[in-house]
């Protein structure tokens, strides 16, 4: 009987830990970073670029927490998939600014002021060139996030010979906590 009783309960803890160990999981994602790399969209090479060709792409990286992996216990036998096991994630933080800049003066934009203006993104969602602030709507998409490279080109032409970096600021909303990075020096020919 107590052999009986043993294997029982190790049988439902067994099962139990199967139960668990296939739930969901649910992680809220945090700004962590950003990548951010001026590129020559004909060889990558960014030492000389020509203006037309020139391209500034970031990617955000996230630092991502396990919110909770016990929600409620009717969801674990319904969850309970022998291969597979579904992650949902959050967005918690959200942007509520995004600059860019260069260290040098470029269009009679003195260094360090926005360059917004001078620059369009590729929307993910339509293909099309769209004004910078509109990158906000697509960074703070809570489902369906769209996690590959965002590009921006200028609407104009960058002068030969001007050798410059350039600076993307992003201000979080929740906290005003501000994230940057900067490209390599590019020379524009």
């Amino acid at each position: 009987m107590i052999k009986k009783t043993i294997q029982s309960f190790v049988f439902f803890a067994l099962f139990q830990v199967f139960i668990f160990s296939c739930c969901t999981e649910d992680y809220n994602m945090y700004y962590e970073s950003l990548y951010f790399v001026a590129e020559d969209q004909l060889d990558g090479d960014t030492t000389t670029v020509k203006s037309e060709d020139l391209f500034l792409n970031f990617e955000t990286l996230f630092d991502y927490v396990v919110a909770s992996n016990y929600k409620e216990l009717k969801k674990f036998t319904n969850a309970a998939y022998a291969t597979t096991c579904d992650e949902n994630y959050t967005l918690k933080e959200h942007v509520s600014q995004i600059i860019i800049t260069s260290n040098e003066d470029v269009f009679g934009i003195p260094a360090g002021n926005s360059l917004n203006s001078k620059l369009s993104f590729l929307n993910p969602v339509t293909l099309e060139n769209e004004p910078v602030e509109n990158i906000i709507s697509v960074l703070n998409q809570t489902e369906g996030y769209y996690y590959n490279r965002k590009d921006f080109v200028f609407n104009e032409t960058i002068p030969e010979g001007t050798i410059l970096a350039f600076t993307i600021t992003i201000i979080i909303e929740e906290n005003g906590r501000i994230l940057e990075a900067t490209t390599d020096m590019v020379t524009i020919e």
